[in-house]
């Protein structure tokens, strides 16, 4: 289980699930842990919330009444900023799976749900690195490469100076260089 700092890190979560009672015990369980949970029956749904409104962490079902999961993310990765994502099913065929996690897909849980795997799923997920291959491919095409790169360092440096607090030492251990690069780089991006 997951520290309340850490759980800070994830505020809003997205439960993208067609069948009802599922739907509403997700809500349940997950609102117990996270500040903000909404949900979505179906593809259009989802698209609608993710319109307006950036969720830090999307658990979404494979299978679902008017589309798939892949066109969820088709939406989310269209968004300025992408969530932890974790798809649940209990009939993902091979290359269901394997398309989702080349879109960046973080985890897979099985159906029927166990809520104590699902927490454990979860936890996994947030711990790891998150992988960048399914951002940086939709960017292919759309945006130069050194504006990308500048992108990452500018998000890099603010949200290391989010979690350390402002502290550009902390800031600095977080990125894994010297305190010299951080003000380097604040000089650089500040206007």
């Amino acid at each position: 289980m997951k520290t309340p700092e850490q759980e800070r890190e994830i505020g809003r979560v997205l439960v993208v699930e067609d069948e009802a009672a599922l739907r509403q015990t997700l809500e349940r369980a997950l609102a117990r842990r996270f500040p903000e949970v909404r949900s979505a029956a179906s593809v259009a749904d989802a698209k609608t919330l993710l319109a307006g409104w950036t969720p830090d962490l999307v658990l979404m079902d494979v299978e679902l009444g008017d589309g798939t999961a892949l066109d969820v993310m088709q939406a989310i990765l269209a968004g300025e900023t992408v969530p932890l994502v974790v798809a649940m099913s209990g009939a993902a065929k091979p290359e269901q799976t394997f398309d989702l996690a080349q879109f960046g897909v973080r985890s897979f849980v099985p159906k029927p749900l166990n809520l104590e795997r699902l927490d454990a799923v979860l936890d996994d997920a947030i711990a790891r690195a998150p992988d960048l291959r399914a951002q940086v491919r939709a960017a292919v095409g759309q945006r130069p490469i050194h504006e990308l790169e500048e992108e990452v360092r500018v998000t890099m440096l603010r949200e290391a100076l989010a979690r350390a607090k402002g502290s550009r030492r902390g800031a600095a251990k977080l990125l894994q260089v010297s305190r010299q690069v951080i003000q380097h780089m604040l000089r650089r991006f500040e206007p």
